[in-house]
């Protein structure tokens, strides 16, 4: 089981309703939001003493007031951006964070950054261009009050927009480069120690007025990745002077030229004739240009690295690039432009090997080959999330969850396609825990005190997330002869649709037998005759099924769609805590196959020693065309339901157009690939058959 962390309210604080009200509305906020720059909420709900609570992936760090100063600038400049591109996004999706600080910025071990506490968020509810429907966002409840890091519009209580936490974004890069909080008094484009381009991009941040900001977080950003690099920045205008001086910086081997030049000059004691001069000369010249082309070829790779396009030629020749960028780079800002490029290449190429993967299940060594080139670029700090996500989809790991009413719990089995019992035990715990599972096919039984036990098959692969976290219902009791069948994801018809049942059901073990239906033809008394089951002669003639035929313990036959529908309803009114009727094809399809779209029942071989067909018979008798109801168990499906595949065809409450209705299961006269789960033909709802019966669904009766 993956461990989480629960965040709650101290007894006292959950008894303010204000504080109460805010902190549900930042855990339904947080829920809606995803990007790796922000903890996902698992799950929230209520405490036994009645607290709010949620739950996070636990993750072990430090905030950036706990860290800082930050020596290592790479290290803090690679945090401002992981921040600022959470904050981009939160602001593309209408949300103003508004209490960005040190303490809200952590630093996991692992290398990702997150922004914490979003409390104090305000959300600009707005509508969809698409649809007009609403985002679902909502403002958070006001906290008022002011720190170090909030802007002055917000202080002072002014319209706020996304200026607000780029103001705040500046003060806490202030904070990370002195170590304590910036002093407006004292003038934030002083700071003792910091190189004046950091300054003013700090300065630029924190303007009091907000025309004089960064619109964005992003642009902060890249005005930093600028600094680094040792290029112009947009926060200031450097004096010719200092943009000399970056100029030499930039090109160290221009820098010994000149040495050499000046020494020549030296020797030549002023005579321009001498030789060592003129050589000094040539090559300050050569230097300078091959500085200039370094520098541009390695401009011109990391363009042509950023052009990640989906097909594979594509990305290895974005790869390629940024190798060579990684190659020529000069200064410690274009080692890190270039790693960064190598790692969003290799992520790339991953991503790609998995959307191209043979199976949707398993590990992708192809991937894993990327991942590991990735992480080895990386280092550990860039892009550190990203890789871990793509990580896990390469090893074929995925989190699920399962949830539903009251304290129950769950076992988690692994569940071979070609088998319908549980495996090895994968996991177990309470509902509502995240567990860490491979790609693959899965039993869940879940219960709690006082339910039966409820039987769900999941099969997990890449790329489908909406069966990965489910809620289970568990029924106190079922009909006599049921087995309960929960809502579900199933891969129904021949090609492996993928298709949400979303209703639980009944459904009985076994196809409705003669003695079920005798007592249904007695109680209609005078009107008998108008149900009774038939069959066609060799001479084809419909008659009456005789009594020798009629065995208790076996399925009935020879009875129509509308028969059983008048069955279903005269069960119904005998038992009112029930109501039943006829499954439709979609519900019979699911209880019969299971969620990994296997082709019968119990897997994906076929086996006649668990089935009731044709086989190699040539002559049939009515009397022996059919078995007791319930046999082969060796032939049930994966929710214990028998003989979905053989005895008879089953009448289904699925309607084919006009007066016909879609029959599901092979017979006792069928070919074997009529067993086949996706197998399907329709009848005349009026049509009595030797080789048609039926079984019910029930639901909780409304009456």
């Amino acid at each position: 089981a993956r461990r989480v962390a629960v965040r709650s309210l101290d007894a006292q604080s959950a008894l303010l309703p204000a504080v109460r009200s805010r902190f549900i509305a930042e855990a339904r906020l947080v829920a809606q939001l995803e990007h790796p720059g922000i903890l996902r909420v698992h799950d929230m709900g209520l405490l036994p003493d009645g607290r709010p609570y949620y739950t996070t992936p636990s993750v072990s760090g430090k905030t950036l007031e706990e860290a800082a100063p930050v020596h290592e600038l790479p290290a803090l400049f690679r945090a401002i951006r992981r921040v600022a591109e959470t904050l981009d996004y939160a602001h593309e999706n209408g949300v103003l964070h508004l209490a960005v600080s040190p303490k809200t910025v952590f630093l996991a071990d692992s290398g990702s950054v997150y922004l914490l506490d979003w409390s104090s968020a305000r959300v600009r509810a707005k509508l969809e261009p698409e649809s007009g429907e609403d985002s679902g966002l909502h403002p958070l409840p006001e906290r008022p009050g002011g720190t170090p890091y909030t802007s002055p519009e917000q202080a002072s209580g002014k319209p706020l927009d996304r200026r607000a936490d780029v103001y705040s974004l500046g003060a806490t890069l202030a904070f990370g480069l002195a170590g304590k909080p910036p002093s407006r008094a004292a003038g934030v484009g002083r700071l003792a120690g910091v190189r004046r381009g950091l300054a003013a991009i700090v300065a630029k941040a924190m303007a009091r007025k907000r025309k004089g900001r960064y619109a964005t977080a992003g642009e902060l950003a890249a005005d930093l990745a600028r600094f680094e690099a040792s290029e112009p920045i947009t926060a200031r205008r450097d004096s010719l002077l200092a943009r000399a001086a970056r100029f030499f910086r930039r090109r160290p081997r221009l820098v010994a030229a000149l040495v050499v030049l000046v020494a020549a000059s030296l020797l030549g004691a002023g005579w321009f004739g001498n030789a060592a001069y003129q050589e000094g000369v040539r090559r300050a010249a050569r230097a300078a240009q091959e500085e200039r082309n370094r520098a541009r070829r390695f401009r011109e790779n990391i363009e042509e690295a950023k052009k990640l396009a989906p097909e594979e030629a594509a990305l290895r020749k974005a790869l390629a690039h940024a190798q060579r960028a990684a190659k020529i780079a000069a200064t410690p800002g274009e080692e890190t432009l270039a790693s960064e490029s190598l790692v969003r290449a290799y992520l790339g190429l991953a991503r790609f090997a998995l959307e191209h993967a043979k199976a949707p299940v398993g590990p992708v060594a192809l991937a894993l080959e990327h991942v590991r080139a990735a992480e080895e670029a990386s280092g550990g700090a860039i892009l550190a999330a990203d890789i871990a996500a793509v990580r896990r989809d390469a090893e074929g790991r995925v989190s699920f969850r399962a949830t539903g009413e009251g304290n129950g719990e769950v076992r988690i089995y692994r569940l071979d396609r070609n088998s319908i019992e549980a495996g090895e035990l994968a996991a177990q715990g309470a509902f509502g825990e995240v567990f860490d599972l491979t790609t693959g096919g899965y039993l869940v039984l879940a219960q709690a005190q006082g339910t039966l036990e409820v039987r769900l098959p999941v099969w997990l692969e890449r790329g489908f997330e909406e069966n990965r976290d489910v809620t289970i219902p568990l029924p106190s009791e079922a009909p006599a002869g049921f087995v309960f069948v929960p809502p579900g994801w199933a891969k129904l018809g021949e090609e492996g649709k993928r298709t949400w049942i979303d209703h639980g059901f009944f459904i009985a073990k076994a196809e409705l037998t003669w003695r079920e239906y005798e007592e249904f033809l007695v109680a209609q008394g005078t009107a008998r005759s108008k149900y009774e089951p038939h069959y066609w002669t060799a001479g084809n003639v419909q008659e009456v099924v005789p009594a020798s035929a009629r065995k208790s313990d076996h399925p009935v036959f020879g009875v129509s769609h509308d028969d059983l529908v008048a069955y279903c309803l005269w069960r119904s009114a005998r038992n009112p805590a029930w109501e039943f009727s006829l499954p439709s094809s979609e519900e019979w399809e699911w209880a019969a196959r299971g969620a990994d779209g296997r082709t019968y029942p119990w897997g994906d071989s076929f086996d006649r020693a668990r089935v009731n067909l044709q086989g190699d018979r040539t002559e049939f008798s009515l009397d022996t065309l059919t078995e007791r109801a319930g046999s082969h168990p060796e032939g049930r499906s994966v929710f214990d339901s028998l003989q979905m595949a053989d005895n008879l065809k089953e009448w289904t409450d699925t309607n084919r157009g006009g007066t016909s209705f879609e029959l599901r299961g092979g017979c006792w006269g069928s070919p074997d690939p009529e067993a086949r789960c996706w197998f399907s033909v329709a009848s005349a709802s009026d049509n009595r058959i030797a080789n048609i019966g039926g079984r019910v669904v029930a639901v909780a009766g409304t009456h």
